[in-house]
């Protein structure tokens, strides 16, 4: 194979993420697919907490429904499952898929007695919600919340998310799923198919943006991609502009074409995980709220102020040629299925007031 160009992996990058027309999923199997490749995948932020991982842009509904209520959907009939990964960020997994990620990202912890005490009132008393688990375990507010999320991220307890409310059932998860525990994989083969699928899908990675996405040590990661060059899933190459990256083997001559892309990725997207810090050298000192997507990179974004009440877009910045025609108005039809009007409002749109 000869060696792509950036551009070519970046078309290729945006069709294995499903950002493109004609990749875009349609169905309930499709949005199990989608987030099985793109796995752990977070809700959006600046949304209530119970929001459920929504495919924005990945995925339109053959029947008509918005993405929200796909996700929905699926999330009521328990096909994915609600845990913390990454460092402890709150993430979904398909649930056929949740001993692979427990494996992946579950670790020793010491329990203290607090947490202790929460964890055996869930084994002897669960499911319960908040107010019970603080009666019975004499564990209170904040650090009832704090102790949660610990077990939580251990892998000890979990909470059912069915519909976006504050208070859910908490669960030892033991107790309730034991047979996860039972067969789990061995960390170091979960953690590579993990890696092996965030490159699958990334096209061409450096060791630190497979480091920000999946939050294993960099050595580890560093390891596993050397680990898919000698199963020759994974090639090391130059890439013109780029320097040294990894890139997966198996690009298809059609996915190098590129196909006119605009899509509108929430800050925890894994698409802009890997370039947080780039990204914020590219707009200092601007609030995000959405980044503005566009043939295969992440060109603009959505700035304003986040509240609890209804709030607005206070201005969207891109670059000149995004600024006026089609591409300009897909851009706000696609911000206001994220703020929808009159509720929220797109105020400005680089810095031109908008009616």
């Amino acid at each position: 194979m000869s060696v792509p160009t950036a551009a070519q992996l970046l078309a290729a990058r945006a069709k294995r993420h499903h950002l493109t027309p004609s990749t875009r999923g349609s169905s309930d199997s499709d949005y199990l697919r989608i987030l099985t490749q793109l796995a752990p995948f977070r809700p959006p932020a600046n949304e209530f907490p119970g929001t459920p991982a929504v495919l924005y842009d990945r995925h339109e509904d053959a029947a008509g429904a918005t993405a929200m209520e796909v996700a929905e959907r699926i999330r009521r009939n328990r096909l994915v499952f609600k845990a913390r990964f990454q460092g402890g960020r709150v993430a979904y997994v398909p649930i056929a898929e949740v001993p692979l990620f427990i494996a992946a990202y579950q670790k020793e912890r010491t329990l203290t007695l607090e947490a202790q005490a929460v964890l055996e009132t869930l084994e002897r008393e669960g499911p319960l919600h908040k107010p019970d688990i603080a009666e019975l375990s004499g564990v209170k507010g904040s650090e009832l919340s704090k102790e949660l999320q610990k077990l939580q991220q251990a892998f000890l307890v979990y909470e059912e998310q069915l519909e976006t409310e504050w208070d859910n059932p908490w669960y030892h998860l033991e107790r309730e799923q034991g047979d996860w525990l039972a067969n789990l994989p061995d960390a170091r083969d979960a953690r590579l198919e993990i890696m092996r699928r965030f490159t699958e899908a990334y096209v061409a990675t450096r060791v630190d943006e497979a480091k920000a996405w999946s939050g294993f040590p960099k050595r580890e990661v560093a390891d596993c991609l050397e680990a898919l060059v000698t199963a020759g899933h994974l090639s090391k190459v130059n890439i013109d502009g780029w320097g040294e990256r990894y890139i997966v083997t198996n690009i298809e001559d059609s996915e190098l074409q590129a196909e006119k892309t605009v899509a509108i990725l929430d800050p925890g997207d894994p698409l802009v995980v890997t370039q947080t810090q780039k990204l914020k050298e590219s707009f200092p000192n601007l609030p995000v709220l959405k980044y503005v997507y566009i043939d295969g990179e992440v060109r603009g974004l959505a700035t304003g102020r986040w509240g609890i009440n209804p709030y607005d877009v206070d201005d969207v910045v891109v670059p000149e040629e995004a600024r006026d025609g089609t591409i300009r108005d897909e851009i706000i039809e696609k911000l206001r299925r994220h703020f929808p009007y009159p509720r929220q409002r797109v105020l400005r749109f680089a810095g031109e007031k908008l009616d």
